[in-house]
């Protein structure tokens, strides 16, 4: 950047709305680069997690880890609450899969879910990869290309979700970020 306009003074920030599609293809991508571990309780943790996506509606499938061929798969009713920034899983469903005659037992298997509350602990981990994200996109200017022109950059104060959609196969995002835009245009 031209070091005469970087020495300008920084404005205020200011605010865009953006409209993002997450695709299930790139949820899926990140959640395996993740390697995310979901702690049911001391004993039980739920690893290589995989969704679907469907209207108004989220699959959750998971192996368990301490037993071996072992998974669940969990139907849920996702919603964002906007005012609290957080989001609540609701109308859960749980199936359980397995050789496991002691996981294939309704009471001894429930009963480790009852306890742990699956749908807590899966909103808890969405909700901290969410202000993980959101902390590691407010430290570090977001870079993108501009096509032929230059490159854009925004030094991010906050993003606020104000709507968060379940589609087929896709979640749509509509937020306000507040932070300095910057634009260098090179016409290379």
């Amino acid at each position: 950047m031209n070091e005469d306009a970087h020495k300008l003074s920084t404005p205020d920030c200011s605010s865009i709305q953006v409209e993002i599609i997450l695709e299930e293809a790139w949820i899926h991508q990140f959640l395996s680069r993740k390697n995310i571990v979901i702690a049911l309780d001391e004993k039980n943790h739920l690893s290589n997690l995989q969704l679907s996506i469907q209207t108004e509606l989220l699959i959750l499938e998971a192996d368990i880890l301490e037993k071996e061929g072992s998974s669940i798969e969990l139907a849920a009713r996702p919603v964002w609450d906007a005012s609290q920034q957080l989001l609540l899983i609701e109308d859960v469903k749980l199936q359980t899969n397995s050789k496991n005659i002691w996981v294939k037992s309704a009471g001894w298997f429930a009963q480790i879910f009852l306890n742990s509350r699956i749908d807590k602990k899966i909103e808890d981990e969405a909700n901290l990869i969410y202000r993980t994200q959101l902390e590691k996109i407010k430290k570090d200017p977001v870079i993108f290309p501009i096509p032929k022109a230059g490159k854009g950059e925004v030094d991010v104060s906050s993003i606020t979700i104000l709507e968060l959609k379940f589609l087929n196969k896709a979640i749509l995002v509509r937020a306000k970020i507040d932070g300095f835009w910057k634009l260098e245009l090179s016409g290379e």
